[in-house]
């Protein structure tokens, strides 16, 4: 864990689980902890009004017409979960058998129900900040041995028109056992002011498979967080896969855990960079039981004068045996002006291990494009196929993403 967030964390360790927390300790820790150089982060000093952090719930007897941006007849039958602006509206089409559930923080307290135990000693800054601010936390509970064919879709909207400044959206998925069910989670921001810093925890009980969709779009140029933190346990089956759109400055802190045998992790991501945009992102995956396998595949092109860091690691612990597991960065620049930092890194403390890392950064060869272009492809064409095919096994399944928003939003707001 970072040094400067180990700070924060035993600062704050006597009061961030009281339940009588009070936001101004931490608006003046904020800012002490800058002004002192502790956090060294200009996209977040920039971009975060400190003065904006208060606990507040915007949404009460709000009827938002969400449908506008979405093609309904596709979505019609499909269960939906609908949220604005980081707070819970309603649902639809939702299985009796699903619990849902809008609860205050509370339920954080209890630290051996999210086996804090883990993620406690990979806590980062955002994450902090969501868990202290949220005012409200939505709990999605999957019953034991449950099936559903559709995708059941968890679409957060943020709408500035109801907006103030900062939103800390907070979902809890408790999967339950022999379960096997398709997630889509969306955060699709039309602010041109508000800063989302989203958290996500995933729970899998033993022999539950899940098929897990994050995409995030943002048309203007904002900062946004999301910390994920997924735990697994016996012969589980997570399969994770996440696109961003539009013109972002985005900051990741993804931690898969495998603590159950048997265990089984699979990420695949793309991400396609133009403009300015800022991509900074942080995975790591866990084997803290044996015989559990993960693999793990990131790709990016990068445009214009679009940033990207990427930092993945595997950490196997003491006395954790038999693991098969892969990680696999590659980038593509096609601008001078991009920049594209990929590190892969291994934390292995046996030998009975099978783990392999490494990373890529190249560029599109004038003789792949000339062969191509001879055969009657103009050159704009050949890039967006070279592209493609980079791209092909990381964002397949983003069709998922598109194919519910309408047409007026993707002529207006789709700016790739």
């Amino acid at each position: 864990m970072d040094k400067n967030i180990v700070f924060l964390y035993k600062f704050l360790s006597n009061y961030f689980f009281c339940k009588n927390f009070d936001v101004s300790l931490l608006k003046s820790f904020i800012s002490s902890y800058s002004e002192n150089g502790f956090l060294k982060d200009k996209v977040f000093l920039d971009r975060v009004d400190l003065s904006s952090l208060k606990l507040s719930d915007k949404c009460n007897n709000v009827n938002y017409d969400y449908l506008r941006y979405l093609d309904s007849n596709k979505l019609k039958h499909s269960p939906k979960i609908i949220l604005l602006n980081g707070c819970y509206l309603f649902s639809e089409n939702i299985n009796v058998d699903i619990s849902i559930n809008n609860s205050d923080s509370n339920f954080f307290y209890d630290l051996d129900s999210l086996n804090f135990k883990f993620h406690s000693d990979n806590l980062n800054f955002f994450y902090l900040l969501n868990s202290v601010l949220a005012f409200k936390h939505l709990f999605v509970k999957i019953p034991d041995n449950f099936v559903l064919k559709e995708n059941l879709y968890i679409l957060n909207f943020y709408d500035e028109a109801l907006s103030e400044f900062m939103f800390h959206p907070s979902l809890f998925l408790n999967i339950g056992k022999n379960s096997n069910i398709n997630i889509v989670e969306s955060h699709i921001n039309f602010s041109k002011k508000n800063f989302i810093n989203a958290s996500s925890i995933l729970h899998l009980e033993s022999s539950a498979k899940v098929s897990y969709n994050l995409f995030n779009y943002c048309k203007f140029p904002l900062l946004n967080s999301h910390s994920i933190f997924s735990f697994q346990n016996d012969c589980s089956n997570l399969s994770f896969r996440d696109g961003f759109f539009g013109k972002h400055f985005f900051k990741g802190f993804y931690n898969f855990y495998l603590y159950g045998r048997n265990a089984i992790f699979d990420k695949k991501s793309g991400r396609d960079l133009k403009y300015d945009s800022n991509f900074n992102l942080d995975c790591n995956i866990f084997h803290y039981a044996s015989n559990t396998k993960s693999n793990t595949l990131f790709r990016v092109v990068g445009h214009d004068a679009s940033k990207c860091f990427y930092r993945g690691s595997i950490v196997v612990g003491i006395d954790i045996t038999v693991i098969d597991s892969d990680l696999k960065c590659d980038g593509l620049l096609l601008s001078e002006l991009s920049n594209i930092v990929l590190i892969p890194e291994l934390c292995i403390d046996n030998d009975d291990v099978k783990c392999s890392h490494g990373a890529t950064i190249g560029c599109l060869y004038d003789r792949f494009i000339f062969y191509m272009m001879s055969r009657g492809i103009s050159k704009s064409e050949c890039v967006c196929i070279l592209i493609n095919g980079f791209l092909s096994k990381c964002i397949d399944k983003n069709i998922l993403f598109f194919s519910i928003l309408n047409d007026d939003v993707i002529e207006n707001y789709y700016i790739y």
